[in-house]
């Protein structure tokens, strides 16, 4: 961020415009004083530690998106068994069970039921639209 716009006026709520956006000086002080200014960079030794760590988590990276698309092989070939049956894509009693248990079992490690539900919710999408397509393949 390279600047902070802060109203500030004596009495915010005379003001003649954007009142609700206003802070008094003493509130201005009081912000000015939590404020936290953090280094760009730090020494060697910690420069070091901080690419070693990011290496760590390239190489999870590259884990984690081969494991995704394992994943989605395995959707595919769900959709292909699914359709051979006339079966729907959609099966809620499953996808219930999936959001209860892995919501279930990340909270415990100390991810948060927010950052699950959006994952849940990004692998299910995929997850359908990968069954839709396989679905409407030869039609």
């Amino acid at each position: 961020m390279d600047g902070v716009m802060i109203e500030v006026h004596i009495r915010p709520e005379e003001a003649l415009t954007d009142k609700e956006q206003q802070i008094t000086p003493g509130e201005l002080v009081k912000l000015i004083s939590k404020l936290v200014i953090r280094e760009e960079s730090g020494t060697v030794e910690f420069e070091n530690l901080l690419e070693k760590l990011r290496s760590e988590i390239d190489k999870l990276d590259e884990e984690l998106i081969d494991i995704l698309g394992r994943r989605m092989n395995i959707v595919e070939d769900i959709g292909k068994y699914k359709k051979e049956h006339n079966i729907t894509i959609l099966q809620l009693k499953r996808w219930s069970q999936i959001i209860r248990e892995r919501v279930d079992a990340g909270v415990r490690i100390g991810l948060t039921r927010e950052f699950l539900l959006k994952l849940l919710e990004a692998l299910h999408e995929e997850s359908i639209q990968r069954q839709t397509d396989v679905m409407n393949r030869d039609l």
